[in-house]
Formats: C-alpha cells, structure tokens, sequence
C-alpha cells in the first residue's frame, strides 16, 4: 500500500471510529483462540468492540456503526471500524454480525495475512445473562479480500461478554 493509501485510510478509519465512539451504546469483550483452521499455530486472542445506537432498522434488525481492537499472544493486532447489525430474534437472544476494515500488524511467529489492511467479518448470537450483561459466541474471519500477494487469512472463535453502555440496549 503506497503513503498515499495508506494516509487516506487512517482518515477514513479516525472518521469512522469517531462516529461508533461519540455514540457508543454497547461493548462486546471476548476471549478467543486464534487459526482455527490450523493454517499456522494457533494463540490466545482478546477483543474489544463498541457499537452505536441503529441509525436506521427494518423491523427488529438494527443497522449501526461499530470498532474494535484485537490482539493474541502471538503479538498480531488488528483495529478496523464499519457497519454492525443486531437481530433480538427471541426472548433474551440475540444475533450480531459486522463487516469492518482495519490496519493488521503481524507479530512476532503470528499470522502473516498478506496485507496492513484487512478485512473482518464476524457473525455471533448472545443471550442474556444477568441484566445488563450477555453472553454469547462469535466467530469471524479476516481477510485482504486479495489486496495483497497472499490472503492466507484466519479464522477466530469468541467467548463475549456485552452490555449497553448509553442509549439503546435489548434484553
């Protein structure tokens, strides 16, 4: 990626994580394992998201903005932004999914995915535990999309812990 991409992607970025922050309604913490498909040697992972209030819904499915942060032991840390979508589909449960694009470093023995710029898609169902807080299991996956010389990428499991920090929430 030339300076020049490089520069107009971290303003797009600091646009788009600004907007999930100023109206950060929920945050998602998980604890994960890294490499499900063994394509190099697996690691502990961490995550952190903040999502914001639907900007918009279509019945009971809600569109919004979100960030997030990841790391694992092996030193690789990823932080993207982009749009999230909640589904209340029962009585105390949920479905989330988003679709972000972020900056990858690569650690020390973690994964090279080919590209600083990754994409992450992650779906995941919750419920709720102990009001406010749910719990639930994600899965996602990054990717370049085929921007770099290889796109290896790598597939992540989650344990979450979530709960409405301001405005809109679901039980």
């Amino acid at each position: 990626m030339t300076p020049a991409a490089r520069l107009a992607t971290a303003a797009l970025l600091a646009t788009t994580l600004a907007a999930p922050a100023a109206r950060a309604a929920n945050v998602s913490f998980g604890l994960g394992y890294d490499d499900l498909l063994g394509n190099g040697e697996g690691a502990a992972s961490f995550s952190v998201t903040l999502g914001s209030d639907p900007g918009w819904n279509l019945g009971q499915v809600g569109f919004g903005l979100g960030a997030g942060i990841e790391g694992d032991t092996d030193g690789d840390i990823w932080a993207g932004a982009g749009p999230t979508v909640v589904w209340p589909f029962a009585s105390h449960w949920a479905a989330t999914g988003s679709l972000m694009a972020g900056f990858y470093a690569v650690g020390d023995g973690g994964d090279d995915l080919g590209s600083d710029l990754e994409f992450r898609t992650r779906v995941g169902v919750n419920r709720s535990i102990a009001f406010p807080w749910r719990m639930g299991v994600a899965i996602e996956h990054k990717s370049n999309g085929g921007l770099g010389d290889s796109n290896p990428g790598v597939e992540t499991v989650f344990l979450t812990f979530s709960r409405p920090i301001a405005g809109w929430g679901y039980r």
